[in-house]
């Protein structure tokens, strides 16, 4: 009790030991999507995979929801569902990478080629489920507001930016720039809608909404991993346009309208008050006894 007691009063301990629990419970959602379901049969795999994503996001908010209760000892009302909130989220985040299909098309490096197929649908809700739900509240949920605890809002916005961004050399094509392009356009995006709203749910749905349409509607890769789609959109051109291998979030397009989407929502957060200026606060409050 002492050792817990200890843990909860010092930011940094909490910072550790959340960030540690809500990666273990992903990690293990992942493993059972990627390793587990290849011993399924074909026709199930899908469905399959669709279950574990929900059931692993299910766990991992319940997991948050216990550990904030028991190190910090309130009720984690960032996770309290807001499905409008959700609802905007999801649709904003599907006009933001519309949004940079429409550049391309402008542009000369995409066009639409027809209907694709359903096959991919449920793969892709399985993938945004999961990676929306469990990477916002580990770098939002945790990382960021734990952080902003400690420092505040810019110090909170520049770690929680650069850790998302960081996380991601680790996928298929990525490099540096795909690193500091995810870091800038999503990490600056979705730490601000989390500011402006102080709740997960729009930040969450517009993770979902960006990652199935990128993948799930247009095929493209998202980070890496490569696209499904309902419909063929096929890139050409220069990678530092269309993102390459790596896929439109690689894309200087893509840094440009989400970079502009998240200052106007730190430009909103800073009108509502929710800026929190720079501070150093190491301790936290100390549960109850």
């Amino acid at each position: 009790m002492k050792i817990w007691r200890a843990v909860s009063s010092v930011s940094f301990l909490r910072l550790f030991v959340l960030g540690f629990l809500i990666l273990l419970s992903y990690g293990l959602a992942n493993t059972a999507m990627f390793i587990g379901m290849r011993a399924l049969a074909e026709p199930i795999k899908s469905e399959a995979r669709l279950a574990v994503a929900l059931l692993g996001a299910l766990v991992t908010i319940g997991l948050y929801r216990l550990v904030v209760r028991g190190l910090e000892q309130r009720r984690a009302s960032e996770l309290d569902l807001k499905l409008g909130d959700a609802l905007i989220g999801l649709g904003t985040g599907c006009a933001l990478i519309s949004g940079v299909y429409v550049a391309f098309m402008a542009l000369g490096n995409t066009s639409y080629e027809g209907y694709e197929g359903a096959s991919g649908v449920l793969k892709w809700i399985g993938l945004a489920v999961i990676s929306g739900v469990c990477e916002e509240i580990l770098f939002r949920g945790v990382l960021f507001r734990l952080c902003e605890d400690m420092g505040g809002t810019l110090f909170a916005l520049v770690v929680s930016a650069a850790f998302f961004g960081g996380v991601h050399l680790g996928n298929p094509h990525a490099t540096l720039f795909s690193a500091g392009a995810i870091a800038v356009e999503a990490g600056i995006l979705l730490a601000a809608v989390y500011a402006m709203t102080r709740n997960l749910w729009m930040a969450i749905g517009l993770h979902i909404g960006w990652n199935f349409t990128e993948g799930g509607v247009f095929g493209a890769a998202d980070s890496g991993i490569k696209g499904d789609g309902l419909f063929r959109f096929p890139l050409h051109g220069p990678d530092w346009i269309t993102g390459g291998a790596f896929g439109p979030e690689n894309s200087v397009i893509t840094v440009i309208i989400c970079t502009a989407a998240g200052l106007i929502f730190l430009a909103v957060a800073v009108r509502r008050g929710n800026w929190k200026s720079l501070q150093w606060r190491w301790r936290g409050p100390a549960p109850a006894p």
